[in-house]
């Protein structure tokens, strides 16, 4: 298998001087056809899912880890909390055992810091809610996004665009703008978008919307009785506008609401499929919260790859943190099987992936990978750090 997937990068690591991001992806088309023509089943799943790496670890985790990840040749990593050291040293070591480079995630609401401790952190975006105007957020976006780009992430699980009107609400809370539904998408749409014109793909999340629940869906399932149009008109009015903007991925949250399907939105077709691609008209990645999260888990007697296969189902692109993976990579090949049109799906996903890689400039020749510690200036934000700090009143 390694073998194999070492011939299609070589094939596919050719020059591109286009610049813009739309230029990028229609030059490629043909490369990442070649690419999806060339896998097999199994390794179009594995470029799917994506295994969260502590940048410190026990040895045996680790081992654990590489093993899987050369074996099954993954499509992409969430970054967890750790040191720079540590982290450029397990994001080098884990890159070189794949052959097409790792998708590199993480999620970083506040900036860098929140994951890589001598980055600073930015307020939370309840604090943030407090800046005169959104031309604040967008500066903030840019800055995230340079930061990441020095770490050689690609993805920025943020912004949440939770309506935050339930004061119950304990694992959204200052993570929100706020309860007001227009500074949200404001706001939200504002810092998602400097995000993605500073490189990083932005995620509005947690669809369809996480802001009115008092149970932690680390936890438990959160369940929305609210009527559609409650529905309409506040959880999903900050989607519609970041989706409107152009946002380049949506989160699917691991919450139920009653109006649409008795299912948690991140296994349910009718509000992947019907109300996020057809209703809204979103076009682009989908990614599951956290699929070790007991929100999702206790529907299936805490299978890991039972899960993970639901939410493969219900038409998600990137299979987020699953415990299983191998187990989940085997449930969701045995279900497709021989099934053209599921192939022809599975296809479809596999070539929003390797976009990502495109517009991340890994499919050009001389890419490199590998994170030069020396480059990365953990003080590049500072200034604007501290002119936001400056501007708000913080209360913790």
């Amino acid at each position: 298998m390694k073998k194999l997937l070492l011939g299609i990068s070589a094939f596919a690591l050719i020059l591109c001087s286009c610049s813009s991001r739309s230029d990028r992806t229609s030059a490629y088309d043909g490369v990442i056809d070649s690419i999806v023509d060339t896998m097999s089943t199994r390794q179009k799943v594995a470029q799917l899912l994506f295994m969260d790496i502590f940048p410190k670890q026990d040895s045996a985790a680790m081992a654990r880890q590489d093993s899987i990840l050369r074996t099954e040749q993954l499509g992409g990593i969430i970054m967890m909390d750790g040191t720079l050291s540590d982290a450029v040293e397990r994001l080098n070591q884990v890159q070189s055992l794949v052959s097409l480079p790792l998708t590199v995630s993480v999620d970083g609401e506040f900036g860098l810091g929140m994951r890589i401790k001598e980055f600073r952190k930015f307020p939370r975006q309840a604090y943030l809610s407090q800046l005169p105007n959104s031309k604040y957020l967008y500066e903030i976006g840019q800055a995230v996004a340079k930061e990441m780009k020095s770490m050689k992430i690609n993805i920025n699980f943020a912004p949440c665009i939770d309506v935050n009107v339930n004061p119950d609400n304990i694992v959204v809370g200052t993570r929100s703008f706020g309860p007001d539904k227009n500074l949200v998408a404001e706001y939200g749409s504002a810092y998602a978008m400097g995000m993605q014109d500073g490189g990083i793909i932005a995620c509005a999340k947690h669809f369809p919307g996480h802001g009115d629940t008092s149970v932690d869906s680390h936890k438990g399932m959160p369940v929305l009785t609210f009527d559609r149009s409650r529905i309409d008109d506040l959880e999903l009015f900050p989607f519609r506008r970041l989706i409107r903007d152009g946002v380049d991925m949506v989160m699917i949250g691991h919450l139920c609401v009653t109006a649409i399907d008795s299912l948690p939105a991140s296994v349910s077709p009718k509000v992947i499929q019907g109300v996020l691609r057809e209703e809204l008209g979103f076009e682009g990645l989908v990614v599951t919260d956290a699929l070790n999260m007991r929100g999702v888990l206790d529907m299936y007697d805490s299978s890991s790859s039972l899960a993970t296969l639901a939410a493969y189902k219900a038409g998600v692109d990137i299979l987020l943190m699953p415990d299983d993976i191998v187990g989940a990579i085997d449930a969701i090949v045995s279900y497709i099987g021989e099934d053209p049109e599921k192939i022809s799906d599975l296809n479809s996903r596999v070539r929003r992936l390797l976009r990502v890689k495109a517009n991340a400039g890994m499919l050009d020749s001389g890419y490199d990978r590998m994170i030069d510690i020396a480059s990365v200036d953990t003080l590049m934000s500072r200034s604007l750090q501290l002119k936001i700090e400056s501007m708000i009143t913080i209360d913790e």
